[in-house]
């Protein structure tokens, strides 16, 4: 199980790592967590959090 964790990324980019991600198979066994950077600090904050739960 891999967990990625993406805070402050534009939309675009995390399309590309995702899709990325899609065409090497990884998908399969990614959770992907993100916060964009117009999300707020206080989400954006918590973020790491969520990704260790899920880990």
């Amino acid at each position: 199980m891999c967990v990625y964790i993406a805070i402050g990324q534009k939309a675009s980019s995390m399309a590309q790592i995702v899709t990325a991600l899609q065409e090497r198979g990884a998908m399969e066994y990614t959770i992907v967590v993100a916060q964009m950077t117009d999300s707020p600090a206080t989400l954006q904050c918590l973020t790491p959090y969520t990704r260790a739960a899920l880990g």
